[in-house]
């Protein structure tokens, strides 16, 4: 059943009847005769007294357009058994063919004309009345209790939704697929074709101190022994000849200011380990040679760093112990206290502090048979020693025998 009303003043209102919704049916709609406040109302028998109507919304003069009120109605729906449908996603003209009487809001919404969308020159161009639902939350109430933290806080919401599945498989609040097949012609960058997104937005701060918050989830166990993992994407690739640049990454993180950002990935809490690459299969051809983890020269890796105050948003300070590579020398440089105490080049392992061997007695050397290996035997006799148990020396195996620094056969 569907209602065409077109008003004087060239105010249009097309209205689909929704017969699932119980308390309205059957839709018999009405409107008031005249005068500038004319409403719309939807009749409901289940309601008790003479006037059993519902205002559904009114029309404003001022901009000469329907305002729906939804305050008075109560979208309520049930489905108990599987409805038919005989269409198909593949397109937007049999998405919406079957039963779709459950279905609260069915919005086929088409875009087309090559300019319909505009044609910036530069920058990046958006309108809201290009999308088939629009929505503006302005607040200016609020509270936040603490001085110190987020206890005792308010919050407003543009779309709120519950989901709860007592029964098998998944739910969720919310499902999105996406397509992109368009291209831009004389493309040299991926960048310039067409992309497709789930969700995407900016956030602008309008103060000193504010939270900009773009995503956050909170998972409880409540008590019960569950799986939970944060974020999770599935990539799928079979094709990786990286024209125009094209790459894949599970997650990036891009500092685009003129000032540094503190910290790309920071973790916090109890946890088993801190990062878990064990599950990595990488590449071993070309360029990349089993990289788990891959920075650049003069970058280090620090090992005895502070956490910041509590809750410890990042480091306060990286401390002086660190390996890296150094340009400079072409050396893997092991520091301690900011100190390099070792380099190890392609051509030269160079200590700066004095080198410490194992430390082993005569009867644990073990049989020789690998060439280099050296050890300070604790009871070996130095040249000149007579029988008995020696003072130590250094020891290194030839391949054929423990050899002491002075040429001869190591003995007890």
């Amino acid at each position: 059943m569907k209602f065409h009303l077109t008003f004087i003043g060239s105010v249009t209102l097309v209205l689909v009847a929704m017969p699932s919704i119980a308390q309205l049916e059957p839709p018999t709609l009405t409107m008031d005769a005249g005068g500038p406040a004319r409403c719309l109302y939807i009749n409901d028998p289940a309601k008790g007294g003479a006037d059993r109507r519902i205002q559904l919304g009114c029309i404003d003069p001022a901009v000469n357009a329907f305002r729906f009120d939804p305050s008075n109605v109560t979208w309520r729906s049930s489905l108990v058994s599987r409805p038919v449908y005989a269409g198909s996603e593949n397109s937007i003209e049999t998405a919406f063919k079957g039963d779709f009487s459950k279905v609260r809001i069915a919005a086929p919404f088409s875009i087309t004309g090559a300019s319909t969308l505009g044609q910036p020159r530069s920058g990046y161009q958006y309108q809201p009345n290009t999308s088939p639902f629009v929505t503006y939350l302005y607040s200016s109430s609020g509270w936040n209790q603490s001085t110190a933290g987020n206890d005792g806080r308010t919050i407003a919401i543009a779309y709120r939704t519950k989901v709860v599945n007592v029964g098998q498989g998944d739910m969720a609040a919310y499902n999105c697929s996406g397509y992109v097949a368009g291209q831009r012609p004389g493309a040299t960058n991926f960048l310039a074709n067409p992309a497709v997104s789930c969700m995407n937005g900016e956030f602008v701060a309008g103060n000193n101190g504010v939270y900009l918050n773009p995503g956050e989830f909170a998972l409880h166990d409540n008590g019960f022994d569950v799986a939970g993992i944060g974020w999770v994407a599935n990539l799928e690739r079979t094709v990786d000849t990286g024209s125009l640049g094209v790459f894949w990454q599970g997650f990036r993180s891009q500092s685009k200011g003129s000032k540094k950002i503190d910290a790309h990935f920071a973790g916090t809490g109890p946890t088993k380990m801190g990062i878990d690459l064990t599950g990595l299969r990488t590449d071993d051809a070309g360029n990349w040679i089993h990289p788990a983890i891959v920075v650049r020269s003069n970058d280090r890796i620090y090992f005895d760093g502070t956490p910041g105050a509590n809750p410890g948003y990042y480091a306060a300070s990286t401390g002086g112990s660190w390996i890296g590579y150094q340009s400079n020398t072409k050396a893997v440089v092991l520091a301690v206290g900011n100190t390099a105490i070792l380099q190890g080049a392609a051509d030269q392992l160079a200590a700066s502090v004095p080198v410490r061997f194992k430390n082993v007695a005569f009867a644990e050397l073990g049989p020789a048979g690998v060439s280099g290996r050296q050890v300070f035997c604790s009871d070996c006799r130095k040249p000149g020693e007579g029988t008995g148990t020696g003072t130590g020396m250094m020891v290194f195996d030839d391949g054929k025998s423990w050899v002491s620094m002075a040429g001869t056969i190591a003995v007890k």
